[in-house]
């Protein structure tokens, strides 16, 4: 069932190592729409898995992730917040987005983002500028 995640919940997106920048905050390029992606970010809805803390449902996330890709050993995950993630869209681009929950076969806490277009790297730089170092997190156990 696809539904909105609550603005108080965060949702996280692998960065591939090439999409890391030197500091170790994702590139633009991270949160980049491509044409396949049917105008939808893929992300991981957190709250999904009702951990203690964040950390808790990112353990969770990697265990659901391992299952459909590979991830790298020096990739990571950024994690963002709902609610700052539609008001700084807002306020920067000028677009009302959304972010729902969207599972799929063995992918419960798969979610979107969605509401611009693949051509908006604005966009992608206001969520990249988003995610700090201590938003990021190790994709290896």
């Amino acid at each position: 069932m696809i539904v909105d995640i609550d603005d108080a919940d965060h949702v996280a997106r692998y960065c591939s190592p090439r999409k890391i920048k030197e500091d170790g905050t994702p590139a633009p390029g991270a949160f980049r729409l491509r044409d396949c992606d049917n105008c939808c970010l893929s992300v991981n809805w957190l709250e999904c898995f009702r951990g203690q803390s964040i950390v808790d449902n990112i353990l969770h996330v990697r265990s659901e992730l391992c299952q459909h890709r590979e991830l790298r050993k020096n990739g990571r995950l950024a994690v963002l917040n709902v609610g700052k993630i539609k008001r700084a869209i807002k306020i920067t681009n000028k677009l009302d987005i959304n972010v729902k929950r969207n599972p799929r076969n063995n992918h419960r806490s798969h979610a979107c983002i969605g509401g611009y277009p693949t051509n908006n790297n604005e966009v992608a730089m206001t969520l990249s500028e988003m995610v700090g170092v201590d938003d990021m997190y190790n994709t290896t156990l």
